[in-house]
């Protein structure tokens, strides 16, 4: 899924770059994710700049959550997100709950 995350971010005008925790960070994309960005294995994809994502060490860490999460849900986490996103959604979704609301930017 990285790869697709990638791909989605340079097509929609973004670059990526890897940051130290070993996430892919695409950033400056104008489409490709939700609400503030989106994770897609191991790649975070967000309008932010670069510079940004870098001192966003909160959000990194909550990207890197769900990059765990497709680790143990493999291609199938998508729709488990998904399904989940439509009963709960936002702030409400067990796996932003999991991730970390105050990190991913949600009020609380």
């Amino acid at each position: 899924m990285t790869t697709v995350g990638t791909t989605i971010a340079v097509a929609n005008g973004g670059s990526c770059g890897l940051y130290s925790e070993g996430l892919v960070g695409c950033t400056g994309a104008t489409g490709g994710f939700g609400r503030g960005g989106t994770t897609y294995g191991n790649t975070f994809v967000t309008s932010i700049p670069a510079v940004e994502l870098a001192t966003q060490d909160r959000l990194r860490a909550h990207g890197l959550k769900h990059s765990d999460q497709w680790a143990m849900g493999g291609p199938l986490f998508a729709l488990e997100y998904l399904s989940m996103e439509s009963r709960y959604p936002g702030a409400s979704n067990p796996f932003e709950v999991w991730a970390g609301l105050g990190d991913g930017g949600y009020a609380p």
